[in-house]
């Protein structure tokens, strides 16, 4: 959503290690759905 920008909360001390809630690119609720998917 470009009229919501979330980068300020990254741009001091990066995003790593972070629990921010607003980081979907973050998220990794689908990483076994999409192994499964690659591995098919």
């Amino acid at each position: 959503d470009l009229l919501r920008p979330i980068y300020q909360q990254t741009a001091a001390y990066g995003h790593f290690g972070r629990e921010l809630p607003d980081l979907r690119w973050e998220s990794t609720d689908r990483a076994t759905d999409l192994k499964s998917a690659a591995t098919a």
